[in-house]
């Protein structure tokens, strides 16, 4: 059936597909609007929205940004923003972090007696952002690890020997931010990230959605982010979190949402520009 997905990974990040080869893996699947979500990076959204241009197909601009925050791992999807200098910024500097994340991890993977090197990563993975994804696929590509799986199940899990969080912003600061940009803020994967107690605080401080639809929850998660959604006031979307082969799913087309979902992400965004004119509009004295 037609439909939406509004996660998605590229090469730019941790992804194995270039935002154009998306584009034509979105086509195929019959697909007919999509977002490429690369983490804390946005230099893949030219090639994807030229691609989906070209292909006919409805564009949504986003990105993943990375928070640790009370000593959880969150990720925040942001919708429909402007490209603007400060949210720029902001994006470039955490991907500098990420950067410096990934040397003190490979750092410590060294001191555990292999032997991988940052040139190694930045030969062979992302074209942007750098995370443990990027590293697993070199240490396979290097046989240095049978499987990427295994690396996320061992060395380079959450509490794991090599494993260091994530850089951090202040979630109320980024949605702040977001919003100044013109964007949508979405918790990703909430049923992944296990903190559901988070949801109501992060509402207060200007969360705008769920991702209610993802790839890896049940049913019963998802009517429980649902309702969750309806009494926080906030919207659901959906997607694959698709990254390429080795993981589900493995191909772009596998999990869709309907369009219904990109229609509630347009009025919250809406919403959003609403407020934006209001604030910047100056106070007219009257007399």
């Amino acid at each position: 059936m037609p439909g939406v997905d509004l996660h998605i990974h590229s090469n730019f990040s941790d992804g194995e597909l270039s935002p154009a080869e998306i584009a034509e893996e979105i086509k195929k699947a019959g697909i007919t609007a999509f977002s490429v979500t690369d983490h804390d990076t946005i230099k893949g959204l030219s090639e994807a929205e030229k691609a989906a241009e070209r292909l006919g197909l409805e564009f949504v601009p986003g990105v993943e940004i990375s928070i640790y925050f009370d000593n959880a791992s969150f990720h925040i999807l942001a919708y429909y923003f402007e490209q603007t200098e400060r949210f720029c910024s902001l994006l470039e500097e955490l991907t500098q972090k990420r950067l410096i994340r990934a040397e003190k991890m490979i750092a410590r993977i060294n001191r555990l007696g292999y032997k991988l090197d940052i040139e190694d990563i930045l030969k062979t993975g992302s074209r942007g952002s750098i995370g443990r994804q990027n590293i697993a696929q070199t240490m396979v590509k290097k046989g240095l690890s049978e499987s990427t799986s295994a690396l996320f199940q061992g060395l380079l899990r959450k509490g794991g020997p090599a494993y260091i969080p994530n850089p951090t912003i202040d979630p109320k600061t980024l949605f702040d931010e977001i919003h100044i940009a013109g964007g949508v803020a979405v918790l990703a994967h909430p049923g992944s990230t296990r903190h559901d107690e988070k949801i109501a605080g992060f509402a207060k401080a200007g969360l705008d959605g769920i991702e209610a639809y993802y790839c890896k929850h049940i049913k019963p998660q998802v009517a429980f982010y649902e309702k969750l959604a309806r009494k926080y006031n906030l919207i659901t979307t959906g997607g694959s979190d698709f990254h390429g082969k080795g993981r589900y799913p493995s191909k772009l087309g596998q999990f869709r949402v309907d369009y219904s979902i990109l229609a509630s992400l347009k009025e919250r965004k809406k919403v959003i520009d609403e407020k934006r004119s209001k604030v910047a509009k100056p106070l007219i004295k009257k007399g």
